[in-house]
């Protein structure tokens, strides 16, 4: 199931590695940069911690036990963490919503994949 996990990640970072190239290309050095520019680059950071954050919950989660009805995992440094990753999570579309510039559809596409691979991952793990 770790790997499964690992491999299920792998989406989001690329999608935010793929992201980031974009946007350090070279740019017109008399353009004057907005807020809205600088929200771009913050919304890449966000994503990055939201997204190892959320593969480092599940992979605690499923150490503990990972019992997707609540019942049997353990406390343990998951919690602590998945609460981090959905506060980041958020903090990403936000940013996101805000930024200008087409990389921000990419950062919104894989946090929809974290979204998607922490739903995957409780699912699979039921069986």
């Amino acid at each position: 199931m770790y790997v499964v996990t690992a491999i299920l990640y792998m989406i989001p970072f690329f999608l935010i590695i793929s992201a980031w190239r974009r946007s350090i290309r070279p740019r017109n050095p008399a353009a004057v940069a907005t807020w809205r520019d600088r929200c771009l680059p913050f919304s890449f950071l966000a994503a990055g911690i939201a997204s190892t954050s959320a593969l480092a919950s599940d992979l605690f989660w499923l150490h503990s036990g990972g019992d997707p009805h609540g019942m049997g995992s353990s406390p343990g440094i998951w919690q602590p963490l998945a609460i981090a990753s959905m506060s980041a999570l958020v903090a990403t579309f936000v940013l996101a919503i805000l930024a200008k510039g087409k990389g921000r559809y990419l950062v919104v596409g894989a946090m929809s994949s974290v979204v998607f691979a922490q739903a995957l991952v409780k699912l699979l793990q039921m069986d």
